[in-house]
């Protein structure tokens, strides 16, 4: 087994199978302050969107972080050069995972963006926390 094929079996495939799990991991926790958010903007709860949206500030730094690694990995795969056909394809094996995996994070993370910038906007809107205050 050649030196390349080596790494491509432990340290890339290591990497592209952490990132899944490691997305798979965040789904979960992810989830549950997306509702408790979305749940707080609907109810107009002021101080719960500004709670949700702290705990929402968490999941997006774990999100830009798998997003980063994700594309590092596949900058890295894509640098690879080599004319074993084995090779080669176990390159195309790991970009294709390597790129599933960066497309849901980017779609989570784009997701989780945009509910912070709706939080954000619902934290601070002064007309209306002026309407809850009369009720």
């Amino acid at each position: 087994m050649s030196d390349l094929m080596q790494r491509l079996n432990t340290d890339l495939s290591a990497r592209v199978d952490a990132l899944e799990k490691e997305n798979d991991a965040q789904k979960g926790p992810m989830q549950d302050v997306v509702n408790k958010l979305s749940d707080a903007i609907r109810a107009m709860d002021q101080p719960l969107i500004k709670r949700h949206a702290k705990t929402l500030e968490g999941q997006v730094s774990v999100y830009a972080g798998l997003a980063d690694r994700a594309k590092k990995l596949i900058d890295e795969l894509g640098k690879i050069d080599t004319s074993d056909a084995a090779e080669r394809k176990r390159v195309v094996e790991l970009t294709t995972a390597a790129s599933a995996s960066n497309g849901k994070i980017q779609r989570n993370y784009e997701a989780l963006k945009k509910l912070q910038a709706v939080a954000h906007d619902k934290a601070t809107d002064t007309a209306s926390a002026a309407v809850m205050t009369q009720w």
